[in-house]
């Protein structure tokens, strides 16, 4: 089973400006579609509010800070899940993660959300894939697996 961690981050490596900020910055919201449609994806509930419309064809599971990650995950009867945010959802999930599916958009926020809130441990990574998402921006998705 690969869950998989999905995030457009800027060059300073956070995820939002704050709790309430919406992602109207990121660009690859078609590719996120396009990768999650039909799986299972874990959100927390601050981004649950904050989704701008509901995402059709999938599992989207909404969790809380007591939501046990390994018996969520054990529950899904697919090859793959997603891990879709926001810092603290990350962070749950730290240690479940086999793979991360990374955005980094030339954008510098100075503070705000990290990709992993308040975690300190390390992880080490392979690259595997680099996508293009827009070829105006030359943005890519640069796709890791957990060593």
């Amino acid at each position: 089973m690969k869950v998989i961690l999905i995030a457009a981050i800027t060059l300073d490596g956070f995820i939002a400006r704050s709790s309430k900020d919406k992602m109207e910055w990121s660009l690859d919201q078609r590719l996120f579609k396009k990768q999650t449609t039909n799986h299972t994806v874990f959100i927390g509930s601050t981004t649950a509010k904050l989704l701008n419309a509901i995402l059709p064809n999938r599992n989207l599971v909404v969790i809380n800070r007591s939501s046990n990650p390994k018996k969520l995950i054990s529950s899904v009867k697919d090859d793959r899940c997603f891990v879709a945010g926001g810092a603290r959802t990350n962070l749950l999930f730290f240690e479940e993660i086999t793979d991360m599916f990374l955005t980094p958009h030339p954008l510098f926020f100075k503070k705000g959300l990290p990709l992993f809130h308040g975690g300190s441990k390390k992880i080490q990574t392979k690259l595997n894939k680099r996508l293009r998402v827009d070829s105006v921006k030359d943005l890519y998705q640069y796709q890791y697996t957990i060593k």
